[in-house]
Order: C-alpha cells, then structure tokens, then sequence
C-alpha cells in the first residue's frame, strides 16, 4: 500500500461538505460519498504519511473505515506514492494520459531524435529541435535528408518537409530502412499542416504508396512534373510563421507520447490540422 499518498496532479479535488468529495479530471470525473473522504481527502498532500492521516481523524472516523477510504484511492488510481516534486502541469498531463511522470521523465531523457530537413523544412528544424528539448528529449539537426546515413544516435528521425512528394524522400526511406531506423514525416507548412505516417522498417506502410496516392491527387501537378523533366514540382511554402511553429510544437508533443509509448500509434497514419 502507498505509504505517503497524494493526488494525482490532473485531478482537481473538491470537497463538499456532507455530501462527499469531487474528483474531477479533463476527461471524467468521480465522486467519493461518505464523511470518511471529507476527513481524510484534505490531509492528503504527498507529504503526510499514511499513518498520521488515520490517526489525525481517528476521533471522528473509525481507522478501518479510514484505511479502507485510502486503499479505494488507490486501487481506483486516484493517488500516487507522494515524491520528489514535478512540474504539475506536465505532471498532470501524463497523469491524464495515464503514464507515470518519472517514467515519462526517465525514457525522454534517455532518448534521442535526428532532425533532417529538406527545402522550406529548413527554416523550421531548429524550431523544431528546440521544442522536443522542451519535451525532455534530446534533438540534434542533421540536415538535408541526403546525410541520413551515419551520424549520432537516435531512436527516431524525423524529416521535415514542404512537399511530401519531394524526391529526396525514397531515398532517405531506403537508407532508414536499410539501417533498420524508424521515421517520421512532418509537413508543418499551409493551412492544413500533416503529420505522419511513422514509418517502421519491418511494419506495413510505404512511402512510395504514399506518394502514388498523392500524385493522383494531383494530376495537374503531375503534368507539370512530366513535362519539365525536374521531378515534382515545389509549391510556394505556405503558412503564416505562427502556424508553422505551432505545427511543430504540437509534432513535438505527439513524439513525446510516442517515444514514452502513450497516445495513439503514428504507424501508417497520416494527421492533418486544419488552421
């Protein structure tokens, strides 16, 4: 049993007297009946110890009926073992998704991602790098995505682009693979930024299919490519810089999940946003 217990950082507590204590949360929320909870729930802090929170309302509760209101907090995971103190919004943020934020902390930090980027992508990979430092994860920007191979560690790259059509890309995909490496393409331009797929060496999802499906999309575009004989034809980067930089925010946080492997899988999907 949890010998120091405190709330977990997203829940929001609040008692009412005679009628029990609210827990309430982004997603859902509880509620706790009996004069039990309304003793004990605001003595718990991460900082009193189980025991001194029976013994302080032993006058009005009975101390089984205590530990029993402190063992359903737990079990109902509503209390974690009270520590060392985090940021408690990040703290609640992984709570909410419900990850452990040492945990989370501990595999972030331990991870590292390559940033490559290629035509307007340029101007955003540092952007970029500095917010998955934001996350706790150590970014490094590489370049263009022909020096993918080689270069430090990393548990994931990252190829930030203007065109998923670019044909620096099936190249970039055959070293990855080769070198059995996942990675990611983000598209943070325009008014509806993508993200995704995450591609994975020995996982479905092709980026040639990819590609084959979006020049279909675009025929016109196609046409143009044809007949000038200088392979996809770059659109004028779009997006106002305050777009983009939120686009890459928002990729930042969603590798975060993925590397700490909370949220949903990146695998084969392809997100967009529209702004």
């Amino acid at each position: 049993m949890i010998s120091t217990p405190v709330f977990k950082a997203h829940l929001r507590v609040v008692p009412i007297p005679g009628e029990g204590v609210l827990l309430l949360t982004e997603q859902d929320a509880a509620h706790l009946r009996g004069r039990a909870y309304e003793r004990i729930v605001p003595l718990i802090d991460g900082r009193r110890a189980a025991d001194d929170i029976v013994d302080a309302v032993a006058d009005t509760v009975e101390p089984s009926a205590a530990w029993y209101a402190l063992l359903r907090l737990e079990r109902a995971g509503h209390v974690v073992e009270g520590g060392p103190a985090h940021d408690r919004a990040d703290a609640a943020f992984w709570q909410e998704l419900g990850a452990d934020p040492a945990a989370v902390a501990g595999s972030l930090g331990a991870a590292g991602v390559r940033v490559y980027a290629d035509g307007a992508g340029t101007h955003l990979a540092e952007p970029f790098a500095a917010a998955l430092g934001q996350c706790g994860i150590a970014a490094s920007v590489v370049g263009a995505p022909a020096a993918a191979a080689g270069g430090s560690r990393s548990d994931l790259d990252v190829v930030l682009t203007d065109d998923y059509l670019s044909s620096a890309l099936p190249s970039f995909d055959a070293v990855a693979r080769a070198a059995h490496r996942r990675w990611l393409l983000l598209g943070p331009f325009g008014v509806e930024p993508w993200l995704g797929p995450l591609f994975h060496p020995h996982r479905a999802g092709c980026l040639r299919c990819l590609q084959h499906r979006l020049g279909q999309r675009r025929p016109l575009h196609q046409l143009a490519a044809l007949r000038t004989g200088g392979g996809a034809v770059r659109l004028p980067a779009e997006g106002a810089s305050v777009t983009a930089q939120a686009a890459c925010l928002l990729a930042a946080a969603e590798v975060a999940k993925s590397l700490a492997g909370v949220g949903p899988d990146l695998g084969g999907v392809l997100w967009s946003v529209d702004v």
